[in-house]
């Protein structure tokens, strides 16, 4: 996972509740128990926290995979069209692509915020190394060939990745692409001016090709 710095937690807490929360006393414990709340019952809290705290102070107690995995329902309390909630969703958007994908530009999304951990991991090489084969992809994150296969399989289905085709090397090779990331939409442009092939993608099994437009 990216290395962002959420050290700031306990001892900064009780301080950022306090400027959050200025007209009355909300303890720590108290605060926890309601961001924590899976059901979201506490709304008017976690509003005001994610408007009003520091973004290391509050991911760096909520954790960052409890933020990676609570942000895309928290920011539904957020009106796209109000310029102050523009700014956090900006900002805790960034934040969250960054810690699922090393991609600040990537879209927030409850399909990639479910992914278990090893998934994500696939993903977030995918986003940062546009085009990597499905074998070079299992060597990087140390695992067997036929179990990252499996798994790409299961981010096709899921519309998170694409797979492009590449005959220049004198052979046809599989090359990956995450199709939300503005990573991949560069290297389709590369692709075309380089002369490349379009990417394509496929849906399981690993034979159905469909060309996908490359940027204007």
């Amino acid at each position: 996972m990216p290395n962002i710095n959420f050290a700031r937690k306990s001892k900064n807490l009780e301080s950022a509740l306090r400027a959050a929360f200025w007209s009355g006393n909300l303890p720590a414990k108290k605060w926890r128990q309601a961001v924590m709340d899976p059901a979201m019952g506490h709304k008017a809290i976690l509003k005001t926290s994610f408007e009003q705290m520091p973004a290391a102070i509050l991911v760096g107690n909520l954790g960052e995979k409890t933020f990676l995995k609570r942000w895309p329902g928290i920011r539904k309390l957020f009106d796209p069209e109000n310029p102050g909630d523009q700014k956090r969703l900006l900002l805790f958007d960034s934040t969250w692509g960054i810690l699922a994908t090393g991609d600040s530009q990537y879209p927030v999304s409850d399909k990639v915020a479910s992914l278990s951990k090893g998934r994500l991991e696939l993903l977030r090489q995918i986003v940062n190394d546009p085009g990597i084969s499905i074998y070079a992809l299992s060597l990087k994150v140390r695992r067997q060939y036929s179990r990252v296969f499996k798994d790409v399989q299961l981010l096709v289905r899921q519309e998170l990745v694409d797979v492009g085709k590449d005959a220049t090397a004198g052979r046809v090779l599989s090359r990956l692409y995450a199709r939300d990331s503005i990573n991949t939409r560069l290297a389709a442009a590369q692709n075309r001016i380089s002369g490349r092939q379009p990417i394509t993608d496929y849906r399981s099994p690993i034979t159905n090709y469909r060309p996908l437009p490359c940027p204007n």
